[in-house]
């Protein structure tokens, strides 16, 4: 799991350094496979939790911390005389809406998956996992139609309902492929075909190669068939790696339990550096290095409180 975040990490972090269109194409698997290791995740570690006092856990772990880098970012921006964001653009980065200042979306994305673990939870007392699977894969054949016929153009509708649809299906998917490694293959190798079908449909139609990226706002079968086909390969390949010593424990296992605020920092480089004429890998490796450095020292800031702060607060500074 930890060497599976943080791969989706590094593959996140990717987009947005304006990669060459292959390299992009190639790492457009990232926000799937994070959301299936926090799916599988949240439903691993939610025992018999309460439903309010769960959310509101995951509520400080996730969009806290986002709040308050959002308010040191927009502050910085200010001061540097580069705030270029209206009272609109303001409220949507605060509600990580996608027509915000960018970014920090991806955590509603993790919040909605939180917030559907306890539907699953709840639906797997009544019905099995295999007919929870197919309301979820008939859900998500309804939500592909209404996508088609463009009703999640709308701005409201997209934030309120889009992505709880496709996720919820993801989280279903993450149970299985993750716990039985037949039905990871099986589940793989549909990915696969349906991509490669899709993909050449949309060749024809187009003219050319068709991007994944076209069809993730919302997240649509033809993004997330790619997705879930290199998220598969990758859990079948990391369950046969072991990595000890340093490696695992101060460099992977460090990101891994760090991956949000890691994520957080690295919009300030990637902002400053999209304004220098550096190749894409050099501004990749800065960026890693920047915001890594940053939540060393973070997180060496946060040990010296220890004790001496709230905890409830520092906790919205870890991980």
């Amino acid at each position: 799991m930890d060497i599976l975040k943080v791969i989706g990490l590094l593959g996140i972090v990717l987009a947005h350094v304006t990669s060459p269109v292959v390299v992009f194409q190639l790492r457009n698997f990232d926000v799937v496979l994070m959301i299936l290791v926090s799916a599988y995740l949240g439903l691993k570690s939610r025992k018999s939790e309460k439903l309010i006092p769960y959310l509101v856990k995951r509520f400080k772990r996730l969009v806290l911390p986002t709040w308050f880098f959002i308010s040191f970012f927009l502050i910085l921006k200010m001061c540097l005389g580069n705030y270029d964001l209206g009272l609109k653009g303001v409220l949507a980065t605060y509600a990580l809406s996608n027509f915000g200042m960018g970014y920090v979306w991806i955590i509603r994305i993790y919040f909605i998956v939180a917030m559907l673990i306890p539907l699953y939870k709840s639906l797997s007392n009544r019905f099995s996992e295999f007919q929870i699977l197919v309301f979820s894969l008939m859900l998500f054949v309804l939500y592909e139609i209404l996508c088609h016929a463009g009703m999640f153009e709308n701005k409201l509708l997209d934030y309120l309902v889009a992505y709880f649809i496709p996720c919820f299906f993801l989280l279903v998917l993450a149970k299985k492929i993750f716990e039985n490694s037949k039905w990871n293959d099986a589940v793989t190798i549909i990915s696969l075909l349906i991509f490669l079908v899709y993909g050449f449909y949309l060749f024809r139609e187009n003219g050319h190669l068709v991007q994944t990226q076209n069809y993730k706002d919302p997240f649509q079968l033809y993004y997330l068939c790619y997705g879930v086909f290199v998220s598969g390969l990758l859990i079948k390949l990391t369950k046969s790696i072991r990595i000890k010593g340093f490696l695992y424990d101060k460099v992977i296992l460090f990101i891994s339990s760090h991956s949000l605020w890691i994520y957080l920092w690295h919009i300030i480089p990637v902002t400053l550096l999209n304004h220098f004429g550096l190749a894409w890998y050099i501004k990749y490796v800065l960026v890693l290095i920047i915001a890594s450095a940053f939540t060393v020292c973070q997180s060496k800031i946060v040990e010296k409180f220890q004790g001496k702060a709230n905890p409830e607060f520092l906790n919205i500074f870890r991980g």
